[in-house]
């Protein structure tokens, strides 16, 4: 079963690339920005969403967020 999930990552962002190691298939670092932002699909299944959330977790300046719909 999926979830509606509106994931974003602000300005903060200082391209440290933690969200990119944690999930790869969620985030990547953006070549004209420099920053990460979300790739992922909309709907996500209970393991990208984890994933995610651990993501904004270890982020150190706390630039993504992740809400569930």
């Amino acid at each position: 079963m999926s979830t509606r999930v509106i994931i974003a990552v602000n300005d903060d962002c200082i391209s440290c690339q933690a969200c990119v190691g944690e999930a790869p298939r969620l985030f990547e670092i953006s070549a004209e920005t420099s920053k990460s932002h979300y790739i992922g699909p909309d709907e996500l299944n209970p393991e990208d969403i984890e994933l995610a959330e651990k993501a904004a977790t270890i982020c150190p300046v706390n630039a993504i967020s992740v809400e569930k719909q």
